[in-house]
Formats: C-alpha cells, sequence, structure tokens
C-alpha cells in the first residue's frame, strides 16, 4: 500500500504598494508643515514680555502657563474662537448625526440613552486649513462601533481649534478637554448617568483631549 505524499505550500506574500493618491497626501502633508506661516495667537515672544499667564472661561475654569505647562507656550484661545461642536450618533440615527448641546433642554430632548454605554470620538491635529468638517475616519470608525455595539457614540468637533501652528493647537485641547468633561457632567446630572459608562477614545491631539477630559471629570 502506497502512502501519499502531502506537500505544503509556502503561503505567498505580496508586498503593499503605496498608491499615488496616498504618497500625493504624504507630500502634501510635509510641504504643507514646510511652509505653513505663523499664525501664533500668543508667540512666545509675547509671552516673555509679560502677557497674561492665566485666562478663564466660563463653566470650564482657568488655565495657566504656570508650571507643570511652560510659561513659553501659548495658553489656549477662548471657547468662541475653538468653536467646538458636539455630535451624536446611535443605531436610531445611523445615517444622519444629531449636533447636540451641552444643556439641559437640547439633551432632554435628544436621542441619547442613559441605559447605554457611550463612546465619545475625538479627532486630533488638523493640519489642512481648509478643513472645516470632521475627518473622515470619524464617521468610519462610529460606523463601526454602532455595527459592533448598541451604544451612544458622541463625535467631538474642534476642527477650528486644531488647525493652528502645532503649539497653539497642542494648548487648545486643555479647552475642548474641559468642554467634553462639562458635557459629560451635564449627561450625568440630566441623566443620571455614570462616569464609568463613558469611554474616551482620542487621536494625535485628541488623546490630549481626552486625558483633560478625564482629569477633569475626577474632579468634579
Amino acid at each position: 500500500m502506497k502512502r501519499s505524499r502531502v506537500t505544503h505550500k509556502k503561503p505567498s506574500f505580496k508586498r503593499p504598494r503605496m498608491s499615488l493618491a496616498v504618497l500625493l497626501k504624504i507630500c502634501i502633508f510635509y510641504v504643507y508643515l514646510s511652509f505653513t506661516p505663523v499664525k501664533s495667537y500668543k508667540t512666545k515672544q509675547s509671552i516673555a514680555q509679560g502677557t497674561k499667564q492665566t485666562v478663564c472661561y466660563d463653566h470650564l475654569g482657568c488655565f495657566s502657563s504656570l508650571p507643570p505647562f511652560s510659561p513659553t507656550l501659548p495658553l489656549p484661545m477662548s471657547p468662541a474662537k475653538i468653536q467646538t461642536e458636539y455630535y451624536l450618533r446611535t443605531r436610531n440615527n445611523p445615517d444622519v448625526d444629531q449636533r447636540i448641546l451641552p444643556e439641559t433642554k437640547n439633551l432632554t430632548k435628544s436621542l441619547f440613552d442613559p441605559k447605554k454605554r457611550t463612546k465619545i470620538v475625538i479627532h486630533g491635529y488638523v493640519f489642512l486649513p481648509i478643513v472645516e468638517i470632521l475627518p473622515k475616519w470619524v464617521s468610519v470608525i462610529t460606523n463601526a462601533i454602532i455595527y459592533q455595539e448598541d451604544v451612544n457614540v458622541i463625535q467631538i468637533n474642534w476642527v477650528k481649534g486644531s488647525q493652528l501652528q502645532y503649539e497653539n493647537a497642542a494648548a487648545n485641547t486643555r479647552v475642548v478637554g474641559a468642554q467634553v468633561a462639562y458635557l459629560i457632567n451635564m449627561l450625568m446630572e440630566v441623566f443620571d448617568a455614570r462616569a464609568e459608562d463613558f469611554h474616551l477614545i482620542g487621536f494625535s491631539l485628541g488623546a490630549h483631549v481626552a486625558g483633560f477630559a478625564g482629569k477633569k471629570v475626577q474632579q468634579a
């Protein structure tokens, strides 16, 4: 009786190719970073000459350039300039985001369900100044989350505060983090939601926002 010989073929892996579109985007990114004009609302020189070391905003608290922050870096811009927006998406509105405000009357009329967990998605640094909408990946990850889980997903749009010089955008994460914390505190107050049911997802400077928000919620 002859034995059949089993042969195993090694899997073949194709080397991924970078598309022309992706290559162009990378080139544009580096060119933009190289030639972006200075658009700093509070330069290092002006701070060294004795400008404000602290700014305060209603409902959000005060923000200082004192340690652990550096006096050579700018202070965060005002909420009026950053113009942060909040968009809610659930399985009840999977195709159209519902804009919400951190106000009792607005929140009670929203589709927010306090019985479900909440994911908060926060974008990071936006290097193209012509963009005023959320990066596409925010919607993609939101759809993926809703597909996997029946949860509330809140998208944070702070594009106008993130498409500046990097140091200004980084400074603005402190205010946006406080705004996200204020929204979470309002949701807990209005709906009796639990802090442990909130999960913040941040990319790039969005992770900074998430960190500041978490700290503020703990302090409340």
